[in-house]
């Protein structure tokens, strides 16, 4: 994991400028917020590894309880178009640092660096299988979701097809289900707002440092 970092970190101008060309966020942007801080993420993810352990519990009497952390299995990962290789980055970090082999589908809109991405993982040594990327639209989410050999989802995207997963796991093997699924960040401006730093706010969507900007976020 931590070669695959420092692939990435070699590669880094190159996976922005794919990036950008393929979902329209500038270069610059691109850059700075979705693909340079994947660097220290998987990096971070990679430092977690040694650190799942079991636990030993203390009870009364004779009796002895412990927990055993182990892996799920097979990680089904289906992510959105808007920032591809971040949204690669939360899934496959977790997944394959708990010791699970990942199916993961791209986005038909954006699929450019993700397969670019493959190249890393190879150079990187993953062993063949551990990571697996797939293209296509709908109906490839909709048979990762019912595959009898895959024991978990992580879907990103709306919540129309975020209960279709659910429904379609329940009726195959009653995987485990993880959903981010899809919302907006309205403002509420109030009218003794800071109207200069509340369009600045509406425009980069940042709600750090928003001044006199009373801001909600809601999911829909």
């Amino acid at each position: 994991m931590i070669k695959l970092a420092n692939l990435i970190s070699d590669n880094l101008e190159r996976l922005a400028e794919i990036e950008s060309q393929n979902n329209g966020i500038p270069y610059e942007t691109t850059l700075n917020m979705f693909v340079g801080p994947i660097v220290p993420t998987y990096k971070y993810f990679a430092g977690l590894a040694d650190t799942i352990s079991g636990r030993t519990l203390p009870l009364d009497g004779p009796n002895f309880g412990c927990t055993l952390k182990e892996a799920v299995g097979v990680v089904g990962a289906i992510i959105p178009w808007n920032y591809p290789l971040a949204m690669q980055c939360w899934k496959l970090g977790p997944a394959l640092m708990a010791g699970c082999c990942v199916v993961m589908k791209l986005s038909e809109k954006t699929p450019l660096t993700g397969l670019m991405f493959c190249d890393l993982l190879k150079e990187a040594g993953f062993p063949k299988g551990v990571v697996n990327v797939v293209n296509g639209k709908g109906n490839v989410g909709e048979y990762i979701a019912r595959h009898m050999d895959i024991d978990k989802i992580a879907f990103t995207g709306s919540a129309i097809t975020g209960k279709r997963i659910v429904k379609m796991s329940a009726e195959s093997n009653l995987k485990k289900v993880s959903l981010e699924l899809g919302g907006k960040s309205p403002l509420i401006i109030c009218k003794d707002a800071n109207l200069e730093k509340a369009v600045e706010i509406a425009h980069f969507g940042n709600f750090f440092n928003s001044g006199q900007v009373c801001c909600a976020s809601t999911r829909i």
